[in-house]
């Protein structure tokens, strides 16, 4: 790409930094980095920086990543994926900079999802990092090379990053099947809760069939590392609809299963790899 900067000293100080990269390549910024060409695409920087001291910072960085087209051959070896649908994304990140902190607000843009950060604070004297988040999936199906399984509907998740002290924790909610999705990660623990849920659009949205419903309360402790967990779960006021399983059921019995109202059913689950026992 092109390069071009100017600067100021003053009292061995640097003062107005202005500088600005267009047309450069991500593969090539990536390799000038050592690490694998996950992706190529064109990088554009411009900074206007009045200060540089670090307890007086002051300046705005904006930088934009377009045309990103992600070699799924290397994501795939280097992170066990199995990706096979093309993904390409867009990138703009406006940061500006304050007494120990760069403050930052994004926007990624893909055939995946959209990501939008409106406030997230490095702060260089502490070495920490955090931010909000709100990731939007308009169609599930768009996730089943990282999934493994189809899925409909949409999605729209938010909450907060921190990275502290060698620690990270990740949080989120989400409207989600009639009811609510509230989880944390704390490092490697994962722990999720799903609140009063339908589970008639539960199976709708997993393509199974939808024989039965009911409300539902479910929660999942689950190691990352380990892949294994305990998942937990109660429904409440079931019944089965009319189909061709519960006509056969009325012809043989003369028992009619949809007329059943099942108050309480309780679920215990051992989570190994992707095994539910």
């Amino acid at each position: 790409g092109e390069v071009s900067y100017s600067l100021k000293v003053k009292d061995t100080n640097l003062q107005n930094i202005n500088f600005k990269i267009e047309n450069a390549k991500l593969e090539k910024l990536f390799h000038m980095l050592n690490e694998p060409v996950y992706a190529t695409g064109k990088l554009g920087i411009q900074g206007d920086i009045q200060n540089a001291k670090l307890d007086k910072l002051d300046g705005l960085i904006i930088t934009k990543i377009t045309k990103v087209k992600v070699i799924e051959e290397v994501v795939n070896a280097v992170f066990k994926q199995e990706i096979k649908n093309k993904i390409n994304a867009d990138l703009q990140i406006d940061t500006t900079l304050a007494s120990h902190q760069a403050i930052s607000k994004a926007f990624l843009k893909s055939n995946i999802a959209d990501l939008i950060i409106e406030k997230a604070i490095f702060d260089f004297k502490e070495a920490s990092f955090n931010s909000d988040y709100l990731l939007k999936i308009s169609s599930l199906d768009n996730l089943k090379d990282f999934t493994k399984t189809k899925l409909r509907g949409s999605l729209d998740l938010k909450g907060k990053i921190e990275n502290k002290n060698n620690s990270l924790l990740v949080n989120g909610n989400s409207a989600l099947l009639g009811g609510d999705l509230n989880f944390n990660l704390q490092d490697n623990d994962f722990n999720a809760a799903l609140n009063n849920i339908s589970i008639k659009e539960l199976t709708h949205m997993l393509y199974q069939p939808e024989i039965f419903n009911s409300k539902g309360n479910f929660k999942v402790d689950y190691n990352l590392l380990s892949k294994k967990g305990i998942l937990t779960g109660k429904l409440v006021n079931g019944h089965f609809f009319a189909n061709n399983f519960s006509n056969l059921i009325t012809q043989l019995s003369k028992f009619d299963l949809t007329r059943e109202v099942y108050e309480n059913e309780n679920i215990s689950s051992e989570v190994n790899q992707r095994v539910l026992t």
